[in-house]
């Protein structure tokens, strides 16, 4: 947490020396105003203070390392070269397992609540539930299948996504709206998992997900909109 920009330190902890104190530069903090201060200082590990150059000062110790920045900039690091971010925005305005380790009992109350909550999109709008944990379920072993979903009070489709996206489980509605029967084959590079009369169990690998996840209508650009504002406010924070 930060103090306000600007302000003296709010108590004699803050008061305390910092490790660090960068000043005379242009530091880019990305807060919600996208501000602009002087000076940062940094006390084991984590930022203290961002504000001008005089509220710095009651920060330097005899044993703070000192960096004149001469003008120029200091931002947050780029630390993640692979994201992808109106995704990441989808997932938070969504329903979301929370890579969670869960019985399926537990599972079930929690895609129950998110259908709870979006009963205006009944009956025929998708559901898709993400960053389930599959190889966290409670017990060790847990097998899913589409029965864990049909037992749910909804006529809504439904697609569970694994949290590393290439598994999940589907109800019976979704796999009656892709038309996926027990004379359905296995796509090349894909798996449908079947029981012991070769009925699909709903569970899907690989290119089967991949085909199902392709049966979702696209995001309209209102909600790549809102996807795209929660993302921003996450990376910000």
């Amino acid at each position: 947490m930060l103090p306000a920009f600007g302000a003296a330190p709010a108590s004699a902890a803050d008061s305390l020396p910092a490790d660090a104190v960068y000043r005379n530069g242009h530091v880019y903090t990305v807060d919600a105003r996208d501000g602009v201060q002087h000076a940062l200082a940094v006390r084991d590990g984590t930022i203290v203070y961002v504000g001008d150059d005089a509220g710095v000062k009651a920060l330097i110790g005899t044993s703070t390392r000192v960096v004149d920045l001469r003008g120029r900039m200091v931002m947050p690091g780029l630390v993640d070269g692979h994201m992808h971010p109106l995704d990441g925005g989808t997932v938070l305005l969504g329903c979301n397992l929370n890579y969670e380790r869960l019985t399926v009992a537990q599972m079930q109350v929690k895609i129950q609540g998110c259908l709870d909550q979006t009963k205006d999109k009944e009956p025929g709008t998708w559901l898709v539930v993400s960053n389930w944990f599959q190889e966290a379920m409670l017990p060790a072993g847990t097998i899913t299948s589409r029965a864990m979903l049909d037992a749910l009070h909804t006529q809504r489709p439904i697609l569970v996504e694994s949290s590393f996206g290439h598994t999940g489980p589907a109800n019976s509605r979704a796999l009656q709206l892709a038309a996926i029967t027990a004379k359905t084959p296995d796509p090349l590079g894909g798996v449908y998992a079947r029981d012991a009369s070769g009925n699909p169990t709903g569970l899907l690998q690989d290119a089967a997900f991949e085909g199902m996840q392709s049966k979702i209508p696209e995001r309209t650009p209102a909600e790549d909109v809102k996807a795209a504002e929660a993302a921003l406010d996450a990376m910000r924070a």
